[in-house]
């Protein structure tokens, strides 16, 4: 068996302005979700449109990139690898989320922030 990677490969929009944090030593990191589209025809021959959506997080060079270029509705290409985080809240209660941690970040909208 060759080598074996993770790594994610998508081209979406973004849902919603990303959400920035500053932590205190400066560094940062965003958060952004993205929206794939995606049509396909059923069994009765029409046309059905889904949308799926991913969570994206960048640090550092990527974040701040990511706040500077990305806005609600702008369209984007994103290279990443998955990432399980599971913690337990105040209740004990146990979660789980599968996020997309950004290696690079490409535009392809033409629209830029501001």
């Amino acid at each position: 068996m060759g080598t074996m990677r993770n790594s994610v490969m998508l081209i979406g929009n973004a849902g919603a302005d990303p959400e920035i944090r500053t932590f205190n030593n400066g560094q940062k990191v965003a958060r952004v979700r993205i929206a794939i589209n995606e049509s396909y025809k059923n069994a009765n021959n029409e046309w059905v449109q889904t949308t799926q959506w991913f969570g994206l997080v960048a640090y550092g060079n990527i974040a701040d990139r990511v706040e500077k270029a990305i806005h609600k509705g702008v369209q984007f290409a994103i290279e990443g690898r998955l990432h399980n985080n599971e913690w337990n809240d105040d209740q004990g209660q146990r979660h789980s989320v599968t996020e997309i941690i950004l290696n690079d970040l490409f535009l392809i909208d033409n629209q830029r922030k501001g």
